[in-house]
């Protein structure tokens, strides 16, 4: 079983550069405020706290047995929902969607490059 630094190395380093892919995306179909653009970077944070959760679990298993011989569910499921739960906030925040549609704009967020889909 690898330490808790070389999962923590191997899946920060993917995550990493899918959530810059993912920032630098955004940011070339919006006018985002300097606050947003943080805001932006949080989500794509919690993403990458969320993959490296879902890969620990993965090699780990959502089941563990204790000291004591009991199962228990995988203490770092709380974090794969709560980093999602997260960044599905944040998402809502900025006026974006996950299913690659563009919501109307958020008060205070400037333009949109791209096309607008009115309800």
């Amino acid at each position: 079983m690898k330490t808790e630094k070389e999962k923590d190395a191997k899946a920060g380093s993917k995550g990493c550069e899918a959530s810059r892919e993912r920032v630098e995306s955004v940011r070339s179909e919006y006018e985002l405020e300097p606050h947003e653009d943080m805001v932006l970077i949080a989500a794509a944070e919690r993403l990458d706290r969320r993959e490296m959760a879902r890969e620990a679990i993965a090699e780990d298993g959502l089941v563990l047995t204790t000291q004591r011989d009991t199962k228990r569910a995988h203490p770092l499921l709380a974090v794969e929902r709560s980093a999602a739960l997260e960044f599905l906030r944040i998402v809502k925040q900025l006026g974006l969607s996950g299913d690659g549609r563009m919501r109307p704009p958020v008060p205070g967020m400037r333009s949109h490059k791209g096309p607008s889909y009115a309800s």
